[in-house]
């Protein structure tokens, strides 16, 4: 996966580490895809995945929620040491996806 970071490669991580469909709540995240983007020394960039129910003409076609993928600002690496870059990327990347909840991804 190294590799392909540094060669330019878009490679995405679910950053809980599973995925459950229409969950809705956010959990913790493994440390996995911060650690190889800080060992890459890539910029993360945060997205994030809601479910709303479906409304107006959608309530009559569509029984399952409406799925809007929100994307970020990329975080740029910041710091040299690898395992401090992605400490301090997954609190950002956290903190920023929590955010959301109350609308104000960025």
């Amino acid at each position: 996966m190294e590799f392909l970071l540094r060669k330019n490669h878009i490679v995405h991580f679910f950053p809980e580490g599973i995925v459950k469909p229409y969950y809705t709540g956010l959990r913790s995240f493994k440390k996995g895809a911060f650690h190889l983007a800080a060992l890459a020394n890539v910029p993360i960039v945060p997205m994030l995945i809601t479910f709303e129910p479906p409304n107006r003409i959608y309530k009559l076609i569509r029984k399952k929620p409406v799925m809007t993928l929100h994307i970020g600002k990329p975080i740029n690496p910041m710091d040299t040491e690898p395992k401090t870059d992605a400490q301090l990327r997954m609190k950002i990347v956290y903190e920023i996806m929590d955010r959301q909840r109350d609308g104000s991804f960025v």
